[in-house]
């Protein structure tokens, strides 16, 4: 007994479609061993030399930073997301960093990378009264971390590879569609969010919401390629 030869019933364009021959991932899979070969590891420096034998920023992958309350989570994400953005400076490439900050309002956040750049205590100079100061010592020394404080402002606006959205709750549909507009213009390289927990996404129950975060943010990466 014969049987007919399958055939497709459409013609699939793999330009298109996500369904592809093997062949198509060999190909991919081969550039990567060519780099290895010439001593290139995968994906970007996060900056910190002892962080990248255990991380490294990888186009598509999706990243999640977990630890207890106030362990300096968003400080670590954004110092990485500052340091990826002097890197792509400083290649010359035109690539930006985006961040979606759902806990921190924009300034906040430019005041914290601040602080890190010139260790300030942001704290201090924030609640302490001027009228408090006694010795000229003290005075002085707040007059040189406001200067501090001023010079890394001149500097982080001078960061084009930056950009910040401090919208609340924002929806990982928005966050796509955002990034998509913003990728037609200027290449995004880097894709941060804090925090998954305040993404405006809706499940039955929390557990299914923030599972249904944390899958419609690695197909974000998946789908631009970040």
């Amino acid at each position: 007994m014969s049987h007919p030869q399958l055939k497709p019933t459409k013609t699939i364009d793999i330009f298109e479609s996500n369904l592809q021959p093997i062949g198509y991932f060999v190909l991919k899979a081969r550039k990567k061993l060519e780099k290895w070969k010439q001593g290139i590891p995968d994906g970007r420096s996060t900056g910190f030399k002892t962080l990248d034998p255990y991380l490294r920023l990888v186009e598509s992958e999706y990243t999640l930073i977990a630890a207890r309350p106030s362990m300096g989570k968003t400080s670590l994400a954004m110092q990485i997301a500052e340091r990826v953005s002097y890197q792509l400076r400083d290649e010359g490439d035109n690539g930006v960093v985006a961040i979606f900050s759902a806990e921190m309002a924009g300034d906040e956040l430019t005041i914290r990378m601040a602080a890190g750049i010139t260790g300030v205590n942001i704290h201090i100079l924030r609640n302490k009264p001027i009228s408090t100061y006694r010795s000229r010592v003290d005075i002085e020394k707040r007059e040189n971390d406001i200067r501090l404080v001023e010079d890394a402002f001149n500097d982080i606006e001078q960061n084009q590879h930056m950009w910040i959205d401090d919208g609340s709750g924002p929806t990982t549909k928005t966050m796509l569609d955002r990034l998509s507009e913003l990728n037609e213009i200027l290449p995004v390289r880097l894709m941060l969010f804090d925090f998954a927990e305040l993404g405006g996404d809706i499940g039955q129950s929390e557990e299914l919401r923030i599972g249904i975060i944390h899958k419609a943010l690695k197909a974000i990466a998946k789908t631009l390629n970040i």
